[in-house]
């Protein structure tokens, strides 16, 4: 392993993390559709993190062009010598997810504190993703110690609502980059997701090169008021519940085409695991005659089941005002996470299918705003009473980036990055994020979308110090910490040399 751990340097580059969590950079759900404020509360740290690093790295801000957009939004630019090379990008976000205040108390450590206790990092943010924005700015800072002055531009871009979708923030700075450079016109760009991990049976980084696409989806039954004594047989929100029901019992079909990446990763753990399922590695070998059952066997691993199928999830339900008035109005919100072999359109039309017979035994108008269309009265009126669907927002599964072999340059020198910091014995293949990243925004930028980080991260399978991610005591390992400042600092010199 490359890595040689001065106590000096992590000691320091771990108080300029913690310093960073220390300062409350939150998104909260009613900041999306907001414009941005510097007079706002909500949006004053992210203008104390931009202090903060310009004191923290000075070369940084001596030798790079920073370009503030949309008010918070950070761009760095290191121009190349040779403007024949296409740049890099390395992005990651300011922004966190809240600290819900009834686990307060839970915490070993208050949630902005940024504690060091000699062998973590801890607070909100931590891992994700101050670790990777600040272990970027790291690398950067010492490569410009040593003289750096690469063939090939590099460009840091940092949005700051990744927690809330990111349009403010990094859709600002895709527009700009795709302006500036064109399509396709970047080399590649490195985002977060993917990760380390031994629990494979063998070692292992796994990188992102597809997402799976999004789609929130709103229900509202509207129905009569009245005085709650002398009710109807359901209420709204009686037959609100009568269809999470029907949407929690009728999960989507799970699907394991030959696109989807979960099989390549497979496919890597079949040949370098020795202690890898006899039957899963002789059924990758003959896909076409166990195909059904291994999506089967897979289906039934609750880590491995939301690669293959939808994930649904009723995540808010509201109705009603008052205990003894009839609600006039309920609705619910369910996110999903689309299959890559599934569309927002087929989301869409599973969910009218099972709302239809509901409305039919109810007498229910059906009302369908689908994503990007005009309402269309689907059943026409009965009564007063309604029901509504309406794709609030969405997003397609991601293209899939190249990955292998001699793919594409980005894809080489990650993974040969990644064996020449962390050992020639590290497996390095692709798999599908389950989750969304700010990436969603760089289609255009660049084929080459990839989504890696050391310290850890969200996947499938868990980083091996993933499980704090979003939650209680989410904190990183210091020497995680100074891993991934090693990791960007060869992976900036290997692609940026080029």
């Amino acid at each position: 392993m490359l890595i040689k751990l001065d106590p000096g340097f992590r000691a320091e580059s771990a108080e300029r993390l913690a310093q960073a969590v220390r300062i409350e950079t939150v998104s909260f759900d009613e900041m999306v559709g907001e414009i941005p404020s510097e007079t706002d509360a909500r949006w004053r740290g992210f203008l104390k993190l931009r202090e903060h690093f310009e004191s923290a790295y000075p070369l940084i801000h001596k030798h790079l062009r920073r370009e503030v957009v949309n008010l918070f939004g950070l761009l760095f630019t290191l121009e190349g010598t040779d403007p024949t090379l296409k740049p890099i990008i390395l992005m990651a976000h300011t922004d966190t997810v809240p600290v819900a205040e009834e686990t307060v108390s839970q915490w070993a450590h208050p949630p902005f504190s940024g504690f060091i206790d000699g062998e973590r990092v801890w607070g909100r943010g931590a891992i994700d993703c101050k670790d990777s924005l600040t272990a970027q700015l790291e690398a950067m800072e010492l490569l410009l110690k040593g003289g750096f002055a690469p063939a090939r531009s590099v460009v840091l871009a940092y949005g700051f609502d990744e927690e809330i979708s990111g349009h403010e923030g990094a859709h600002h700075l895709a527009d700009t980059l795709y302006t500036r450079y064109g399509h396709y016109g970047a080399e590649l760009v490195l985002d977060e997701g993917g990760s380390r991990t031994s629990s494979l049976g063998v070692p292992m980084a796994v990188v992102g090169v597809q997402e799976k696409g999004y789609a929130d989806i709103k229900i509202t039954i509207s129905a009569p008021g009245g005085h709650s004594s002398i009710p109807p047989p359901h209420t709204a929100i009686g037959i609100l519940a009568e269809i999470v029901s029907a949407i929690e019992s009728t999960p989507y079909s799970p699907a394991l085409d030959d696109s989807n990446p979960l099989l390549e990763m497979l496919r890597c753990s079949a040949r370098w695991d020795p202690n890898f399922d006899p039957w899963m590695k002789s059924a990758l070998r003959h896909l076409d005659l166990f195909r059904d059952e291994l999506v089967r066997v897979m289906f039934e691993n609750p880590e491995a089941k939301y690669m293959i199928t939808t994930a649904q999830a009723v995540d808010v339900v509201l109705g009603g005002t008052k205990v003894n008035a009839l609600p006039e109005s309920a609705h619910i919100k369910i996110n999903h996470r689309i299959a890559v072999h599934q569309t927002i359109s087929d989301i869409e039309s599973h969910l009218l299918h099972l709302l239809l017979p509901i409305a039919d035994r109810h007498a229910l108008s059906v009302i369908s705003r689908r994503f990007g269309h005009a309402p269309e009265q689907v059943r026409p009126a009965q009564s007063a009473w309604a029901v509504e669907i309406e794709t609030l927002e969405g997003i397609e599964p991601a293209p899939r980036s190249p990955a292998g072999e001699g793919s594409s340059v980005a894809w080489d020198r990650l993974a040969g990055t990644v064996r020449h910091v962390f050992g020639e014995e590290v497996v390095v293949t692709p798999i599908l994020m389950p989750a969304n990243t700010d990436t969603k925004f760089y289609w255009g930028v660049t084929p080459n979308v990839l989504r890696f980080v050391v310290g850890a991260a969200f996947t499938p399978i868990n980083g091996d110090h993933a499980e704090q991610i979003h939650t209680v005591n989410e904190s990183i390992y210091i020497d995680d910490h100074v891993a991934s400042i090693a990791f960007y600092h060869e992976f900036i010199r290997n692609l940026a040399d080029a």
